[in-house]
């Protein structure tokens, strides 16, 4: 078992997973082979060796040899399996720095992987996939943290608002005719207003309502 080596950039092993893993395989031994480089490191499937190791039985492998430590996040990207903190955690490990500043940020703030990523991604509407890539490109910290800030002062008006609110107010920013002091202080006039709703949408209609709250000439946030 020795002659295998693990990548530095794959993710951290679950002993719940090891165990689970195991348990199965105990009732019968069925295991995918692993996928090692010519090196001997190991691509997929470290969960597996350790539980071959652990119930001393033969490792099946094939070799790669054009495989890199770049095909484990590869691979993974279409393993439902991995979350966004495995892949944080295995970029981080790899020196890419923009994700070791988003894992600072979400302990130093103790805020989600999710929102720490709302507030810190530079061109979060690109979705997932490039997060995943490991192409995460942060914005101003400084900035982010001004608006965690501004969300914490808003959520002290209702604590069970959900990230789909926070993204709104985020998109509105780019509003003209938005202005995110005016409305934190519309909300104290009417705090009893600030409901939860289900889409982005509904939100939108709300934000609007708040934020139009005493005025004579209203302002239109949604289009």
């Amino acid at each position: 078992y020795s002659i295998f080596k693990t990548i530095k950039g794959n993710r951290d092993v679950k002993e719940k997973d090891i165990i689970k893993l195991a348990t199965s395989i105990q009732q019968k031994y069925a295991l995918c082979p692993i996928i090692i480089n010519s090196d001997f490191f190991v691509i997929d499937g470290q969960h597996r060796l350790l539980v071959c190791e652990r119930l001393n039985l033969p490792v099946r492998f094939i070799v790669d040899n054009a495989a890199t430590v770049d095909d484990v996040s590869r691979l993974n990207s279409y393993n439902k399996k991995w979350t966004q903190y495995d892949y944080l955690i295995s970029y981080k490990k790899q020196g890419v720095k923009s994700y070791k500043v988003l894992h600072d940020f979400i302990l130093n703030h103790n805020v989600s992987i999710k929102m720490a990523m709302l507030l810190l991604w530079a061109d979060s509407g690109k979705g997932t996939t490039l997060f995943k890539q490991g192409e995460l490109i942060i914005g101003d910290i400084g900035n982010a943290e001004w608006l965690l800030g501004k969300f914490e002062s808003i959520k002290k008006y209702n604590s069970k608002l959900n990230f789909r609110f926070f993204s709104v107010i985020k998109t509105l920013l780019k509003n003209p005719n938005f202005d995110i002091d005016v409305f934190i202080k519309k909300i104290t006039l009417n705090p009893s207003k600030l409901e939860v709703r289900s889409t982005a949408t509904q939100y939108k209609v709300l934000i609007e309502n708040i934020y139009n709250y005493r005025n004579r000439k209203k302002v239109n946030l949604r289009f």
